[in-house]
Parts: structure tokens; C-alpha cells; sequence
């Protein structure tokens, strides 16, 4: 069985939800690499993919975001490699769609209805720009101050957006969530299937 696994992520939330999932199969975090975006991987994952070996596996976590189809880009990313040493897996449409499919805790927690929350969670085409206007909409002032950006500022998202991202991370339930989200459901899996 291995025990440390590496990471190649595209950012911080990523590598958030990547080390809770790790710990959460009882796995330990060895080094995170990436955080550059996902242009990045796109560029470097073959070498990342040549480069993992079985006692130090990698695990990449990506988001799908507008590709059409997690099989196709998979394989447009990478094909013919070895699983146990490098796990490719793809969050549709990002990884915040796996936080959102914790129905009741993202509720209680961002103060939002639950009937407002995405279902199925996996149709909702950008989860992190749905989550980012429920905020607005429904969450207390500290929290829209977080996560929301300014009006009229080119940001994304507000400036403790993480901050409050690894807040709920202490909270979020992932055997909720994993029944809402098919994507989150196969990566346990398959880190369970190469890793453990």
C-alpha cells in the first residue's frame, strides 16, 4: 500500500480538496506540484505522468470546465500511461461542483437555501461562478465580502475567496457529496483502485 501521494493541481482550492480527499481515504500529502493554472498541467503532464513512479505516486486533479466530455479531454490530455504510478482525474465541471454536491453543509454553511443549490450538481456549466452568485444573493456580509469580488474589479472572485473555500473544507461532508456527484465518486475510486 502506498502512503504518500503526490499532487499536480491547478491552484489552491484544488489542492484543498485534494488533501481532504487524500486524508479522507487515509492517505498522506507528499508534494504538491503545479498551482500554475491549468495551462500548466496541459503543457507539462506527459512529463509529470513519465517522470511518477509506483512507491511515489501522482495524482493529477483537473477541472473540466467547458470541454464537452471528461473521456475525450482524459484523453487529449493523456493516454497509454501507468495508473498506479499517475492518476488522472477530472472534476466536472470543477472541483467546487464536488463542494456544492454536500447539499445540507454548503446550505448551513453559506446560508442558502438548499432548493437554490444546483441539482444535479454536475449540469450546473460553471459551479464556482453559481456558487460565487448564491453568495451574493443569500450569505451574510462577511461572506459576500470574501467570496464576492468588487463591483467593477476584473477579479474572479472575492479576496478571501480561499480562505473561506478551506473554512468550509473543515465542515464538508464527502460521503454526502460523492452520492451527488458521479466525478468525485469515480476519483475516490480510482485513487482507492492505484493507490491503496
Amino acid at each position: 500500500m502506498t502512503n504518500y501521494i503526490n499532487l499536480l493541481v491547478e491552484g489552491a482550492t484544488d489542492e484543498m480538496v485534494a488533501k481532504k480527499l487524500l486524508s479522507y481515504i487515509g492517505l498522506e500529502l507528499g508534494t504538491c506540484y503545479g498551482r500554475q493554472g491549468k495551462g500548466y498541467i496541459e503543457k507539462n503532464i506527459r512529463g509529470f505522468a513519465n517522470a511518477a513512479v509506483k512507491p511515489y505516486p501522482t495524482l493529477c486533479l483537473i477541472d473540466l470546465d467547458d470541454h464537452p466530455c471528461p473521456v475525450t479531454y482524459r484523453d487529449h490530455l493523456l493516454n497509454n500511461y501507468n495508473k498506479e504510478a499517475f492518476t488522472l482525474r477530472i472534476a466536472v465541471r470543477c472541483v467546487e461542483s464536488w463542494l456544492l454536491a454536500d447539499y445540507k453543509t454548503t446550505s448551513q454553511f453559506f446560508n442558502i437555501p438548499i432548493k437554490q443549490l444546483p441539482d444535479p450538481v454536475e449540469a450546473c456549466l460553471n459551479p464556482k461562478t453559481e456558487l460565487i452568485s448564491l453568495v451574493k444573493r443569500f450569505s451574510n456580509r462577511e461572506l459576500q465580502k470574501d467570496i464576492v469580488p468588487a463591483e467593477n474589479s476584473f477579479a474572479r472572485q472575492g479576496p478571501a475567496y480561499v480562505d473561506q473555500i478551506s473554512r468550509y473544507l473543515n465542515v464538508w461532508n464527502i460521503n454526502e457529496a460523492r452520492k451527488n456527484s458521479p466525478s468525485l465518486e469515480r476519483t475516490i475510486i480510482a485513487v482507492l483502485k492505484y493507490f491503496t
